[in-house]
């Protein structure tokens, strides 16, 4: 409950530096008033917040809150029963020390603005607990010091003020728009049957208005009401609160950056509009995107379509589709959450302008398609081009030394071949028809045509505007202005992505997602280098899951696997973490997007449950070992070395030279053991033998189509169907749940850094140093088919 103005006749009859004009329950407040009735309250608040109110008469109060981060500042200025102003500042910080009891204290300034008297120091104390959504008990000791604020001129001695004890005990009668208090405030000196108690009631009959009232004994009162705008909410309140100044009436805005309250929706529906540009990615990628409630990319959209569909005022959805960019598995995730927007009865519109083979998948699960009229559907179909580089690396001098374990392991033939061997052109050719195919009947479906006319189209190429609509293959070739919610944008763009509930008392139950995107490497995540993109580190990914581990309210994790795999000793590290979360009881389901393969799939298999798209490739459980000897290249440029050593092979790192046999054999038997223990860790993982691990692995990508039918996911979904799961796993109620994006995204300086060259060239040398060591990987090979 907030926001209610305390009767004047419950504070001190001198001076009221606290209370005038402020706000509600003690044990009922969450918002940046809270600091001046009771600080411990802002442990349980989730955002910062900005306050202002002014009375508009009675005892001529302003105040200024500003809170975030369990504390903040205040300034209250107001007039005394003597006519003179008083300035309050105040300081104030909060905690939780254990199972919804927290501790708050306050540093406050007091100073009057004729520079007679004041200039004091005051200090308070105060608790709340609230061990269930539905009671709340507080209490504030104000004045602790008793300071003296006025000496009174010509005479000895001064004025304080009494310490005051503020009690306050809230109840929601089995909901959250319903708040009933009561409070009492004695002032020490006082006897005790001077205690001012009164009673409150807070009650919100429509999303967003809420009306309150405070009564005391005597039937003084105070009536109120607010509305909240999202993030912004104002309020008036009146009442006879004090018999000395008749009546006290008072208005309040506020405004938060986090919280996603309730809120009052006003103006007509609208189509909610969203225009999918480019990279579709899992995790920020610049500094526009550092807020922790962020979910770039298909972790965003998807969360806005879900909103969007029960929002009462979008009356449909609109994709504008600009170019995008993405993996078949990011693709079938976004046509999950269009399709289960189409559940609500609002239509779907794609508008297209040079619409690729993937970017048409995407459309076709709209309602309707319109085109623009200067533009081409490019349905070429689908290919995989690898590049090789032996012949390169046979003219400048550099020997590829690699041993792979599995028959399919073929990532290291990029540098060991000029071809695909025949079982790299075999998975590859699985690929490719499983991708085709999903496309193909997709199309034919969508679009009411036979698979044998979509083919028939995907081998003529490109086609214009007018030849589309005549196969059917969009409703109407139109611009932009002519589709009625393209060109204004709705609510769905302003949405507000984190879920968090401050109507909910206390700190609420997570879900955390932690995101493992790009390359596997050890040491911290980075944005990537000048020879690969970003890259997920295991000290930063560890470090995250322990601290999910070790946080009670965490109760259930998602791990966004977007992998191909990288570092074997990488993987293992996160790999160990997530075992020793599930042995916390925490359930680990795993959403797989476009790639989860190799090491990503190392880290996901001991997952509780795992999701992926049929587009998704996974699987790859096999290992490759060993490094670039750059022998040849040094003798071609003229360098010479020579090595002292003691111990047969205590150069083989260096890459000045290659390896002998035995050397080799040493490494291909170390790349055994590891490929065992990946065995181990999949019959674990998906409770099969490994004799079947064995024969499903020998490092082959699958499609999610095969993956499923083998045994190495569970189920097909994206990551809100991985969401629903975990919820219902970690018995996590949306309504007083959060989800929290994990690892936090870096500083802003961090980001500056990373995009400085003298750090793009340590990257990319401490890269090159990777290569050239005997490291063992587990990383997929790049075979994810792309539309022409």
């Amino acid at each position: 409950m907030a926001l209610v103005p305390t009767p004047a006749y419950a504070v001190d009859p001198v001076f009221a530096p606290l209370e005038l004009g402020s706000l509600s329950s003690a044990a009922g407040l969450e918002d940046a008033s809270a600091l001046a009735v009771n600080t411990a309250a802002l442990a349980f608040q989730r955002s910062s917040e900005l306050y202002f109110g002014r009375s508009l008469n009675g005892l001529d109060q302003t105040s200024l809150f500003l809170t975030g981060g369990g504390g903040g500042f205040a300034w209250q200025q107001f007039r005394t029963n003597d006519n003179r102003f008083l300035n309050t500042y105040r300081f104030g910080g909060s905690f939780e020390a254990f199972g919804g009891l927290a501790f708050g204290g306050t540093f406050n300034y007091l100073q009057f603005l004729d520079g007679q008297g004041g200039n004091s120091p005051d200090f308070g104390v105060s608790a709340l607990y609230r061990p269930n959504p539905w009671l709340a008990a507080g209490l504030a000791v104000h004045h602790l010091n008793q300071p003296a604020i006025e000496p009174m001129l010509g005479l000895t001695g001064a004025s304080v003020l009494r310490r005051q004890y503020r009690p306050g005990i809230a109840i929601r009668p089995g909901t959250e728009r319903i708040t009933l208090s009561l409070d009492g405030a004695w002032n020490e000196g006082d006897p005790i049957n001077a205690i001012a108690p009164w009673a409150g009631l807070q009650v919100e009959p429509i999303p967003g208005f809420t009306l309150r009232g405070v009564v005391n004994q005597n039937l003084n009162y105070s009536l109120g009401m607010g509305l909240q705008f999202g993030q912004i909410g104002t309020g008036f309140m009146t009442g006879a609160t004090h018999p000395r100044f008749g009546g006290s009436d008072m208005t309040y805005l506020t405004t938060s950056d986090l919280e996603n309250r309730r809120a009052v929706r006003v103006g007509p529906s609208r189509m909610a509009y969203l225009r999918l540009e480019g990279d579709l990615l899992d995790i920020p990628q610049n500094i526009f995107e550092l807020r922790q409630d962020y979910y770039p990319g298909v972790l965003h959209l998807t969360r806005r379509i879900a909103e969007a569909k029960v929002d009462s005022k979008v009356a449909g959805l609109v994709l504008d589709l600009r170019g995008v960019s993405a993996g078949l598995g990011k693709l079938q995730e976004l046509r999950d959450a269009v399709a289960d927007f189409k559940t609500s009865g609002k239509p779907t519109i794609a508008y297209v302008t040079d619409a690729s083979m993937g970017e048409y998948y995407l459309a076709i699960a709209t309602d309707k398609i319109y085109q623009h009229p200067a533009g081409s559907l490019d349905l070429k179909g689908l290919a995989v081009t690898t590049p090789f580089f032996k012949g390169f690396f046979d003219k400048i001098g550099v020997q590829p030394q690699f041993v792979g374990i599995g028959k399919y392991k073929s990532a290291p033939e990029q540098y060991m071949r000029k071809d695909l061997s025949e079982p790299a052109k075999e998975q590859e050719e699985a690929l490719l028809s499983d991708a085709y195919g999903l496309i193909v009947d997709a199309i034919a479906k969508a679009r009411r045509l036979s698979k044998d006319e979509v083919k028939a189209i995907v081998a003529r190429g490109m086609i214009t505007p007018p030849t589309a609509k005549e196969k059917n293959l969009v409703d109407d070739v139109v611009y932009p202005d002519q589709v009625s919610g393209l060109t204004e944008k709705g609510p769905a763009n302003t949405y507000h992505l984190a879920e968090y509930k401050p109507e909910t008392w206390g700190l609420p139950d997570k879900l955390a997602i932690v995101v493992i995107d790009g390359g596997i490497t050890r040491g911290e995540s980075d944005g990537g280098n000048l020879l690969d993109g970003a890259n997920t580190g295991s000290a930063t990914v560890t470090r995250a899951l322990r601290e999910l581990r070790k946080d009670d309210a965490v109760k259930a994790v998602v791990i966004r696997v977007d992998s191909p795999g990288g570092d074997a000793v990488a993987s293992d590290e996160i790999g160990r973490e997530i075992d020793l979360l599930r042995l916390e009881n925490k359930p680990v389901i795993i959403s797989m997007g476009d790639v989860a393969a190799s090491g990503g799939y190392w880290v996901a298999a001991n997952g509780t449950r795992i999701y992926a798209e049929p587009g998704t490739i996974t699987g790859s459980i096999g290992v490759f070992s060993g490094h670039f000897a750059f022998k040849g290249l040094i003798d071609k440029l003229g360098i010479t070395t020579e090595t002292i050593k003691r111990g047969e092979h205590a150069d083989m790192d260096s890459g000045m030279r290659p390896w002998t046999e035995a050397e080799q054999t040493m490494i291909r038997d170390h790349a055994r053991y590891t490929y065992v223990q990946f065995l181990e860790r999949v019959s674990k993982g998906r409770r099969m033998a490994t004799s079947r691990v064995d024969e499903i692995a020998q490092g082959r990508v699958w499609s999610g189509l095969r993956a499923l039918d083998n045994g190495l996911v569970d189920k097909f979904g994206g990551l809100e169907a991985a969401i629903a799961d975990a919820r219902e796993m970690g018995k996590l109620d949306p309504e007083r749940s959060v989800i929290e994006f994990w690892p936090k995204p870096g500083s802003l300086w961090e980001t500056f850094d990373d995009s400085n060259m003298d750090v793009q060239l340590r990257r990319t040398g401490d890269a090159v140093k990777r290569y050239s060591r005997v490291n063992t990987w587990l990383i997929a090979p790049p075979v994810e088919p792309r539309s022409n």
